[in-house]
């Protein structure tokens, strides 16, 4: 059955209401001006003959009825009975109708017909066709033959789409009452909107979530209530309905809670936008876990580079060492060499920015954004890992296209980034070369692409298959042998990328190598 509205519902009730007061009208008239009277047969001859026109007029009318309409004689017999009753049950012709309308052989033990005979009063009741599914309201009216036996007028109207019809009603109301009960269970928050951005329904959680004083009421706007501004900057909701697409943004509640606004687009049959939904989150707990898994990854990452960086400032540590003992046993020496002092003051400067770089790295995530230099951010990077790549024979070649503009980000999240990323090439060069190779390198290119700046890191490893490539960054899902991997580094790169507005996403091929792209806009998100 074709779902309809509540308002069309209840205008088919109301329509089939008026349709049965009509009827029982109608019959109740005609009843009373059709029923002869006791002395019709002294009346004079045309004034039978006129009588009985009328009757057969009366009986032509009954017949044309959408309704059941027989007549019962107290012998259970039927006298007539119109067209819409013998379409029903059939022929009416010697045949009682226990038989024909109850399909009995008996008559039934409380007949309701011999009640209206016994009381000569109209009686009312339903009947159910369960063959066919059929529901008929039943109307007995007392009547008279023309020589004025007593007959029953009964009376049937087909009510099956009226009670089907409320049934649906009655079942739409339980669906909707069961749809509100399971979203009120949801423990995010949720409000309905109309086009113009006013309330039609919302959950209980938005209160506990937004901390407000007050549950929201429909036709209230979104900003001033759920918000407190007079005007949301950076609303998902209007967007939502103008464009009709998915939205959402992060913001951070008063009292320290990151909060997840999501708004989804509700079309209908013809595909227009005629609602929209916003789902409220917190996402604090995940937050702090993205925030725990970062630190995790640096550490793990300082664990890996701490043979490489040792090695690293060991070397100009000796060579200081060493100047400084040449120095101290001959003095005369900066006669001949007088370089020395510059060379120890370049290899300390060497430590201090070797040790700078991995306490930077080391440090807390700041989630203030700075206005850095991409090339600064590779340098940085490189610092830490380079030693690491030589001694493994890596080249790395860097590559950044003139008048690279800077760029507004959170450079600890964006080093994390790119550190993952040549970690994985690393891993990928050394799987597929395991020994020195003039193939075995690292290109690292930064360039602008209209309002993005993208970072391409592309190496010529055992690369990766494409039934791999849509879930790299899924969380725990590594290509790595086993114990050589968490599945973590690319997931919360993707989220870290996710954070700045921009896209983590990857060309490879078994045996051809794979370039990690990562697109950031100039302006990141608010």
């Amino acid at each position: 059955m074709e779902r309809r509205t509540k308002e069309e519902l209840r205008a088919e009730i109301e329509r089939l209401r008026t349709q049965l007061t009509v009827y029982e009208a109608a019959m109740k008239k005609a009843a009373t001006n059709i029923h002869p009277p006791a002395d019709l047969h002294r009346w004079p001859h045309p004034c039978r003959k006129q009588l009985s026109l009328e009757r057969d007029r009366f009986y032509k009318v009954l017949d044309q009825l959408p309704a059941l309409v027989y007549l019962q004689a107290p012998d259970y017999s039927i006298p007539f009975a119109n067209r819409t009753f013998i379409d029903n049950f059939g022929s009416y012709r010697n045949a009682p109708c226990y038989r024909i309308i109850h399909n009995r052989d008996t008559p039934c033990d409380d007949c309701s017909t011999f009640k209206v005979f016994d009381s000569g009063r109209a009686r009312k009741w339903d009947l159910h066709d369960k063959d066919k599914d059929a529901f008929f309201e039943i109307h007995e009216i007392p009547f008279a033959d023309s020589d004025g036996s007593p007959l029953v007028m009964v009376l049937g109207i087909d009510v099956t789409r009226r009670r089907k019809t409320r049934l649906a009603l009655q079942q739409s109301e339980e669906e909707k009452r069961l749809l509100l009960a399971q979203l009120e269970a949801v423990p995010d928050g949720l409000v309905l909107f109309d086009l113009d951005g006013k309330i039609l329904w919302s959950n209980r959680h938005v209160m506990s979530l937004m901390k407000l004083d007050k549950p929201l009421q429909p036709g209230q706007v979104c900003h001033g209530t759920i918000c407190r501004h007079a005007v949301c900057t950076d609303c998902p909701v209007q967007p939502c309905i103008e464009e009709g697409v998915f939205q959402e943004r992060e913001l951070l509640g008063q009292d320290g809670r990151q909060l997840h606004f999501r708004c989804y687009p509700i079309r209908n049959d013809k595909g227009r936008v005629e609602r929209v939904i916003l789902n409220i989150s917190d996402t604090s707990r995940n937050f702090n876990r993205r925030i725990n898994h970062l630190r995790a990854g640096q550490l793990a990452a300082i664990g890996e580079l701490s043979a490489g960086i040792a090695h690293e400032i060991n070397n100009p540590l000796n060579g200081i060492i060493n100047f400084a003992q040449i120095l101290k046993d001959n003095p005369e020496v900066l006669r001949q060499h007088p370089e020395i002092p510059e060379r120890m003051l370049s290899e300390g400067e060497r430590i201090a920015r070797i040790v700078s770089g991995l306490l930077g790295f080391s440090r807390e995530p700041d989630d203030q954004l700075q206005l850095i230099d991409p090339r600064n951010l590779v340098r940085d990077v490189l610092l830490l890992i380079e030693t690491q790549m030589r001694n493994e024979g890596i080249r790395v070649e860097v590559e950044v296209e003139p008048e690279t503009p800077l760029i507004l980000a959170q450079p600890q999240k964006l080093e994390h980034v790119l550190f993952n990323l040549l970690s994985n090439a690393r891993h990928a060069l050394n799987a597929r070369f395991p020994l020195p190779d003039k193939d075995k390198q690292i290109r690292i290119l930064i360039r602008r692409q209209g309002n993005l700046l993208q970072f391409r890191v592309e190496d010529a490893g055992v690369g990766i298959d494409a039934e791999h490539l849509p879930h790299l960054c899924s969380p725990f899902f590594t290509t790595k042998p086993e114990g050589e991997g968490t599945g973590l580094g690319l997931s919360i790169c993707w989220q870290l990328v996710k954070e700045h507005g921009g896209q983590l996403h990857f060309n490879s091929a078994p045996g051809h190598g794979t370039r990690a792209i990562v697109d950031l806009p100039l302006q990141p998100p608010r």
